[in-house]
């Protein structure tokens, strides 16, 4: 499923209207930022196994318990682990999920939501633009392109 989209990665910078010259932007507010929405990415990229929900609510939840808890459980260090292995040359693989480690994840999730609506798996009603969680959207999207011949 990693292979599905192409990930882009943008440079963000503003021109100085000052001198001219290019300055860095402010950092964006990390949306992947809690335990809970790093499990959700790590399990729907399928990095974590999931405990599955015996009765999800998928109008809110992809179908897997919720566990906002610390991420410094074995299963998931070595999941972020496994993440960062597959970006290696941008991230450095410690376990943790810092802020560069976020930053990617985001970025992945929302490169797999754009080739899912580009392909026609999802709208953008049902996942808007730059909203970067793996919830139940994301979910029967990936189920939809799975299905699909």
């Amino acid at each position: 499923m990693l292979d599905f989209f192409i990930p882009t990665y943008i440079t963000f910078v503003q021109q100085d209207t000052l001198n001219g010259s290019l300055v860095a932007k402010e950092p964006k507010s990390m949306a992947v930022s809690s335990p809970e929405v790093i499990r959700h990415v790590l399990i729907g990229l399928g990095y974590l196994a999931p405990e599955i929900d015996p009765k999800p609510d998928l109008t809110k939840f992809a179908p897997w318990k919720r566990n906002n808890n610390s991420l410094t459980d074995a299963p998931t260090e070595e999941a972020i682990k496994k993440f960062q292995k597959q970006y290696s040359q941008k991230l450095v693989v410690n376990g943790n999920a810092d802020a560069e480690t976020r930053t990617v994840m985001e970025d992945t999730v929302i490169g797999l939501q754009n080739r899912l609506k580009f392909h026609g798996f999802a709208t953008n009603a049902e996942i808007p633009p730059n909203k970067p969680f793996y919830g139940p959207a994301t979910y029967t999207a990936v189920k939809k392109f799975q299905k699909s011949p």
